[in-house]
């Protein structure tokens, strides 16, 4: 198969301005039509989607993996990641997409987000399957819809928050019987969401738990369990994971040198990002990179 060249640089999109709330809920054939040259190729999108497809079938590409989507499915997305949509126009439905600012009205609003399963920050990608017979979602799309087509008024923000809550509390309910386990204590939750907050912001100079673990004021131990407890990995795993998630994002979506990429991610030497790479990936970066874009 023949090599291709690198993509050009990912674009990231924000959320469409003037709107009274920063939630809207698309058609997703119509977008197809009006901004295919957009969302077909790959992007990061400051804001959430819920990708509904009711017609046909579709495959999208989130970060690496290709997901199949068949009529029924919900694919739950969170902000950031890199996402093209299914070029065919052999599907349809509707997304709806939001912000931290629309959703987020104080801090449990705001943790619900990060500590739900149906956004997880790590490369997961929940689907729902729908059955035929499940009223309760298609209500509650209907009922948003409905509600951002009234003319503004004082309440409308409450509203819509209160649906958008009640329709992922929802798709949580749905998602909960294949993820069973034992959900951990309060305070192993939030030391894991302080550590994924840190970890975010510094995940690119920052790769010892001993930094984090002082940042966050808490023993190494004490941060070790929170996150086993949380989702069953170490700190230093989900520091290697975040690492290598940026580091193949940029190898396959942008034209940034592994050299550049190299330093970009913090690491002092080439040979050392190239042998710690090998090591999270099976392959060294040049490698990974032909085998995607070829």
């Amino acid at each position: 198969m023949a090599k291709t060249l690198p993509r050009p640089d990912l674009k990231k999109y924000h959320f469409k301005l003037g709107l009274p709330q920063e939630l809207e809920v698309v058609p997703l054939k119509e977008t197809l039509s009006r901004a295919r040259d957009m969302i077909t190729e790959p992007h990061r999108a400051g804001f959430y989607q819920i990708v509904w497809v009711q017609k046909g079938k579709a495959t999208l590409l989130l970060d690496f993996q290709s997901i199949p989507m068949k009529s029924g499915a919900l694919l739950f997305i969170r902000k950031d990641r890199v996402l093209m949509y299914d070029r065919s126009a052999a599907y349809d439905g509707k997304a709806i997409l939001f912000t931290d600012a629309f959703f987020a009205r104080d801090a449990a609003d705001s943790r619900f987000l990060w500590e739900s399963h149906l956004f997880s920050m790590h490369n997961e990608s929940p689907i729902i399957a729908l059955a035929a017979a499940d009223r309760e979602i298609a209500l509650l799309m209907d009922l948003i819809e409905r509600e951002l087509a009234r003319p503004v008024e004082e309440s409308r923000q409450a509203i819509l928050q209160n649906l958008m809550h009640t329709f992922l509390l929802q798709a949580e309910r749905r998602l909960k019987p294949a993820k069973a386990e034992a959900a951990p204590d309060r305070a192993a939750k939030e030391g894991y969401q302080k550590f994924l907050d840190a970890l975010e912001n510094g995940f690119r100079k920052d790769k010892q738990v001993s930094i984090y673990a002082g940042m966050l004021g808490m023993p190494e131990k004490r941060l070790q369990a929170a996150t086993a407890a949380a989702c069953g990995k170490s700190p230093k795993a989900l520091i290697d994971e975040r690492v290598a998630l940026e580091a193949k994002r940029l190898l396959l979506f942008g034209t940034t040198s592994v050299k550049e990429i190299c330093f970009e991610l913090g690491f002092d030497e080439t040979t050392n990002f190239i042998k710690w790479f090998r090591k999270q990936a099976g392959t060294t970066p040049a490698a990974f990179r032909f085998r995607y874009q070829a």
